[in-house]
């Protein structure tokens, strides 16, 4: 696939998916047997594992959004900086709602094989999410 092609195929991953909550985008943009090598400890590195820690969220913050700040190809590969930001005015985790608003950076990369993402690589700011919400 051409680096625009990529491009698209991840902007589909969260404009329409990940992004507003529309999870069964990742059935139509995910390869089945992905692989997750950096899946939260929470979730199962699976398409199944993403959905529910996203579900888990969205609990917690149901009005999470997901910004793309930042999106480049290089080949096969598609790298993006994102904004997460949200309200958390539900359970989270167990835990009751703070009613904070936060403002969450992350680190995605991604390569593409066939129209589909194979591979998903994230670093998420916990740390800043976990101060936001304590302070």
């Amino acid at each position: 696939m051409a680096e625009a092609e990529n491009i698209a195929l991840y902007r589909r991953l969260i404009d329409e998916g990940v992004g507003i909550g529309r999870l069964e985008t990742l059935d139509e943009v995910l390869a089945a047997d992905i692989e997750l090598p950096t899946a939260a400890p929470a979730a199962e590195p699976t398409i199944a594992g993403m959905k529910q820690l996203n579900a888990a969220f969205r609990a917690g913050f149901p009005d999470l959004k997901a910004t793309i700040d930042e999106v480049f190809a290089n080949g096969d590969w598609v790298s993006a900086r994102l904004t997460w930001a949200g309200t958390n005015t539900g359970d989270l985790f167990g835990q009751p709602p703070t009613g904070k608003a936060i403002s969450v950076s992350e680190i995605e990369i991604v390569r593409c094989e066939n129209g589909r993402i194979v591979e998903l690589r994230q670093v998420i700011d916990l740390a800043s999410l976990m101060a936001q919400l304590s302070s």
